[in-house]
């Protein structure tokens, strides 16, 4: 059992060389205001008789926030939970604003362990993070109730302060686990004028990059293309181990889209695949010439999809592509 409670440890992690310190009076009062002010506003369903939250210093240099909870509250259902900080944010100066952008997150980890009991809540979070795959699908939807908190900046806050500290390697991770400042803008104006695709993501996947956010965004806004061109994909040939290949060809190009990218995302019946997804640049050319490009997709596929963005002075463009290839 106890390595089902280390696996429901959900950390805001990185790498960091200093020496181990307690929390400070003043630190520890500077959080459990936070934590209180969010309770009482954004998290108010913490507000439970006999629920308590309890703050401890993590002496461990690889992790900056962690939330939890004691044995207490998995086999006898006491509403007992932790909240973990390490003395290293301070030292590094975490804003106000950034601090509370953590902890609404790690308090919405919080809300989860508070929901059902052991068995219908905190086994199958334990399992899920076990996996890379439901790991990434949990944080990046954590990050999106923050979001629908109304917390955005403040989470912002915390990805702004927290990314210059990180290496390579685990700013990528970051980048992959978690909603990135530029997904949260872009989620912010769906939210404000699409929330059902937000419920969307929650009931059943949040993408996993921004090229997905942005999809449904200008998807939504009917930010179409498709008449600003003639555009013809020809399947060439489809064997299973090696894929589908198509000819892409581009007609009328206007001239305002040369040195755009042209980006072609595959999908079937489970939604978007952009790991698949092959990218074209338009360059200069005789615009009254197609545009030719190969491209070929594994595994199976409903149809293809295309974005024209990284355009100076053009928004982003949906261009519903080809169904039922």
């Amino acid at each position: 059992m106890r390595s089902i409670f280390v696996s429901l440890i959900l950390i805001f992690s990185f790498k960091l060389t200093a020496g181990e310190r307690k929390l400070t009076a003043a630190e520890e009062k500077k959080v459990h205001a936070i934590l209180a002010e969010l309770i009482d506003s954004t998290h108010s369903s913490l507000r439970k008789p006999r629920l308590k939250i309890k703050l401890h210093t993590i002496d461990n240099p690889a992790y900056f926030f962690e939330s939890n909870f004691g044995v207490g509250r998995a086999l006898l259902g006491m509403k007992r939970y932790k909240i973990g900080v390490n003395p290293l944010v301070f030292d590094k100066n975490i804003p106000d604003d950034a601090l509370k952008g953590v902890l609404a997150h790690e308090l919405i980890h919080t809300e989860d362990y508070a929901s059902g009991n052991t068995f219908n809540t905190l086994i199958p979070i334990g399992i899920a993070v076990l996996k890379s795959k439901t790991k990434i699908q949990y944080e990046r939807k954590t990050d999106l109730k923050v979001i629908l908190k109304g917390l955005e900046k403040e989470l912002i806050a915390y990805k702004n302060w927290q990314y210059p500290l990180l290496n390579p390697n685990d700013l990528r991770t970051k980048k992959k686990e978690y909603l990135t400042p530029e997904e949260i803008r872009l989620i912010v104006e769906l939210r404000d004028t699409h929330p059902e695709v937000l419920k969307e993501w929650l009931n059943y996947k949040i993408p996993l990059d921004i090229d997905g956010v942005e999809l449904a965004l200008i998807s939504k806004k009917r930010l179409f293309a498709n008449h600003l061109f003639d555009m013809k994909l020809t399947k060439e040939f489809s064997q299973k181990k090696r894929g589908q290949k198509f000819i892409l060809e581009l007609k009328s190009l206007k001239q305002k889209f040369i040195g755009c990218t042209l980006k072609a995302i595959p999908y079937s019946k489970k939604g978007h695949n952009f790991d698949e997804a092959r990218i074209f640049k338009l360059n200069e050319i005789d615009t009254k010439k197609s545009v030719r490009a190969w491209m070929s997709f594994k595994g199976k596929m409903k149809g293809v999809d295309f974005i024209l963005k990284s355009c100076e002075g053009q928004n982003s463009l949906f261009i519903k592509g080809f169904p039922n290839l």
